[in-house]
């Protein structure tokens, strides 16, 4: 999966991932999906180890390859 980065905030309706959680977990938009996915399409949100991940960093934004099977959730 190609992840885009999408960082959590508070207070407004959006994202919210508790402070002890903060160093350990990453939420992002699929952006595309390899051809042996079968249970993400791309703009699915997901909540993904921050750790088990390739980061990528291009034109100032942040983003992520990620294995189907590290993604702990999916937020529709």
């Amino acid at each position: 999966l190609l992840v885009k980065a999408i960082r959590p905030e508070s207070g407004d309706g959006k994202l919210v991932d508790p402070q002890q959680y903060e160093d350990k977990a990453e939420f992002g938009e699929v952006i595309k999906c390899g051809q042996d996915v079968k249970d993400l399409k791309p703009k699915d949100i997901i909540r993904f180890g921050k750790y088990s991940t390739e980061a990528i960093r291009t034109q100032g934004e942040d983003f992520y390859l990620v294995h189907e099977e590290d993604c702990s959730a999916v937020l529709k």
